[in-house]
């Protein structure tokens, strides 16, 4: 189940529970193992699509007219950052963390040695980080999050990648 939720804590996009639970398949809950995602990121998402398809359309009506074609292509750029952002943490916790949940018949902790190379968690922390191990297995490195001064709705820019 996917949850739009807006009272994640400033700075977290997504989270993904992790509800303990015991036994067979059949008794998973998926209520419990929701993923929650920041609806201020999916909203902004969809609202830059709308600016970026009025965008393209006034530039199919002057398409001679490079003012119009300049504004469609930053209005894109805009929202295909912003759509990648909700894809990638969707990515990361279900292919990571929901995964890791039902894989491991409930276990509420990643396991210690399931860090990327790059881990962000700190030495001491309890549990792992399976999101990232996910990114760096099927992309190939991790994406870092910051906040972007002219479009803080936006918060992501780097990827890093540790698989050479």
């Amino acid at each position: 189940m996917l949850v739009l939720d807006s009272n994640l804590e400033n700075g977290v996009m997504g989270l993904h529970p992790r509800g303990v639970w015991y036994g067979e398949a059949s008794t998973f809950d998926v209520r419990k193992q929701a993923i929650l995602i920041r609806h201020e990121c999916v909203h902004f998402a969809a609202l830059k699509f709308g600016e970026a398809r009025q965008a393209y359309n006034e530039y199919l009506r002057r398409p001679n007219d490079r003012t119009m074609k300049d504004a469609w292509k930053d209005k894109d750029n805009i929202y295909c950052v912003a759509a990648f952002r909700v894809l990638w943490v969707l990515a990361h916790e279900a292919g990571g963390h929901l995964a890791v949940t039902f894989l491991g018949n409930g276990r509420g902790m990643t396991p210690e040695h399931m860090r990327s190379t790059n881990s962000r968690l700190d030495d001491n922390a309890a549990g792992g980080e399976s999101g990232e191990i996910f990114e760096q297995s099927a992309f190939g490195g991790t994406v870092d999050f910051y906040r972007d001064n002219e479009y803080p709705q936006l918060e992501v820019r780097t990827f890093l990648d540790f698989m050479t």
